[in-house]
């Protein structure tokens, strides 16, 4: 299985911004789009807010995704697989090639 070749640390959301633990920008979330109030006042970016609350979280998902992978078979261990089901070992399994770059 390929390794994350991203940017190491642990990565935060500062509004629009993902940065890294030394406050280097990693991507910036803004939509382009300001979106006015019926007074023509801007009104607060939540959904990119939001895109940059998960992409912060990204390194654990995955991280968390391949701690479920068998090594050997690169397949999600068989006792998850029994607990989780079938549909959900698929998405995790399918995510970590989105997210390294397999897809």
């Amino acid at each position: 299985m390929k390794e994350f070749k991203g940017t190491k640390g642990d990565w935060k959301a500062k509004g629009l911004i993902v940065l890294t633990d030394e406050n280097k920008t990693i991507c910036n979330c803004c939509l382009m789009t300001f979106l006015h109030d019926r007074r023509g006042q801007i009104v607060k970016d939540t959904q990119g807010e939001a895109n940059a609350q998960l992409i912060s979280a990204s390194p654990e998902l995955l991280e968390a995704c391949m701690e479920c992978i068998d090594p050997l078979t690169g397949l999600v261990y068989d006792g998850i697989t029994k607990f989780i089901g079938n549909s959900a070992a698929y998405k995790i399994e399918q995510s970590i090639k989105k997210a390294l770059g397999n897809d």
